[in-house]
């Protein structure tokens, strides 16, 4: 990561960093019941020069109550609700991904910040945005409807 996740989470407006265990670190804003999500990854840029990146990675969100209640949360938990998709389904947002002297451009973050307020924060917006059991399909059906429910409203 060019930047420190810490503080990417800083920059990008968000309240702190949760840690898994098997390095998918995320900046994490807490709203409602959920945890809102994102796992930042830089990237080289194709026919860049080697100090060329862009920033990328996935949005989402995990419900609190499935976060274990001491220690660090780990992958090897299953987080039941733990529903991410790539940013990459977002054109739009893609394209102001450069990051420049390790810092990120404010088109990109007001466009994360436009889709974290999209994500639901409680079970029953999860129900009624996403499906009542959305929570129980499987891992690209989730993305499927991520995608849907953040690109509402937004032509590419």
């Amino acid at each position: 990561m060019a930047i420190p996740i810490g503080e990417l989470a800083q920059k990008l407006g968000m309240d702190s960093v949760l840690r898994f265990r098997e390095g998918a670190d995320c900046a994490c804003t807490a709203d409602g019941d959920v945890l809102k999500l994102f796992q930042p990854q830089s990237i080289r840029m194709l026919g860049g020069r080697p100090g060329d990146r862009r920033l990328c990675g996935n949005i989402g969100f995990v419900l609190r109550s499935d976060l274990p209640a001491k220690g660090r949360p780990s992958w090897r938990i299953r987080l039941a609700s733990l529903s991410m998709c790539p940013i990459a389904n977002f054109p739009w947002l893609s394209a102001h991904s450069a990051l420049s002297d390790n810092d990120v451009s404010p088109a990109f973050v007001e466009g994360l910040q436009e889709l974290l307020q999209k994500l639901p924060r409680t079970t029953d917006e999860i129900e009624r945005n996403l499906g009542r059991d959305f929570l129980n399909s499987s891992g690209v059906e989730r993305v499927q409807g991520l995608v849907g429910l953040l690109s509402e409203g937004r032509s590419a």
